[in-house]
């Protein structure tokens, strides 16, 4: 069953990032991706809390604590990668962010004594391989300001992973109910807070469509990978979720809106595969 969860949780990541491509045909100079993050974050929370209050069981001061800080990083991890896109090539851009999955498994092997097999090593090097040939890379020349921006959304991308860790292995990890809805009600107030208030009029109806589309998705993304890290192994739970959701996005996106794969990116995918095999098996 956790390796099901595993397997919907980047499946499910994949198909949020096809929200955000579709998401990108209508932003504007009025609704930019700060507004399209706030009204993702509102639908995160809405329906967090809708699937969560019912399940309310206690709220501990290590879970508030943790699950705000928790909300702010996912908010600020999302804009310093959105400024180091803007500055750089995205592709890339996106590459190092996912990369941050190391973090959490250097953490998990450190903090909790968690073995790494010499075929999961093999693994996590084919994700990393598996990233650089997926991968669109365009030429675009990076700054220092690029590099700031990129490596403060790797940091919080990792750091998100090892929380998700440090309280699925917590003794309050039966809060996780709590957990999520305080974590995204902090992250739409962050997202809000950091958007320019030009843009609070309402958007068009299809561009909200795709934000609650990818609202929804990434609320079931992060409260099942709360729930696995603390029952899998991280060398096992985030390079899966991270590549996966990157083969997925790949797959998902020829499907339904019928992007291009090129020969290159099905060698990234077939690599992809194999390195998740090596891992989780």
């Amino acid at each position: 069953m956790d390796y099901i969860l595993l397997f919907i949780s980047f499946t499910t990541l994949g198909l949020k990032s096809v929200f955000a491509k579709m998401g990108n045909r209508h932003l504007t100079a009025e609704h930019n991706i700060y507004t399209y993050n706030f009204y993702m974050m509102v639908v995160t929370f809405l329906f967090t809390a809708f699937v969560g209050i019912p399940t309310w069981k206690g709220l501990s001061v290590f879970t508030v604590f943790l699950a705000v800080c928790y909300g702010v990083l996912l908010v600020l991890s999302q804009t310093f990668l959105i400024k180091a896109m803007n500055l750089g090539d995205t592709s890339v851009s996106t590459l190092f962010y996912s990369s941050g999955f190391l973090i959490p498994i250097v953490v998990s092997f450190f903090l909790y004594g968690e073995d790494i097999s010499i075929w999961q090593g093999i693994g996590v090097v084919l994700m990393l391989i598996s990233f650089l040939v997926t991968v669109n890379k365009k030429e675009k020349a990076a700054t220092k300001k690029w590099l700031l921006f990129i490596v403060i959304a790797l940091l919080c991308n990792g750091i998100l992973g090892t929380m998700q860790k440090v309280f699925g292995m917590s003794p309050y990890r039966h809060q996780q109910s709590s957990f999520m809805v305080v974590c995204t009600f902090v992250g739409m107030v962050t997202a809000f807070l950091v958007m320019p208030k030009e843009n609070l009029r309402l958007p068009k109806k299809a561009f909200l469509k795709m934000a609650a589309g990818s609202g929804i998705t990434l609320g079931v993304v992060n409260a099942i990978n709360v729930y696995i890290s603390g029952v899998l192994p991280g060398v096992i739970v985030f390079p899966c979720v991270n590549g996966g959701g990157v083969i997925a996005s790949a797959i998902l996106a020829r499907i339904l809106i019928g992007e291009k794969i090129t020969l290159k990116q099905k060698i990234g995918i077939a690599v992809g595969v194999t390195a998740i095999l090596f891992i989780a098996f």
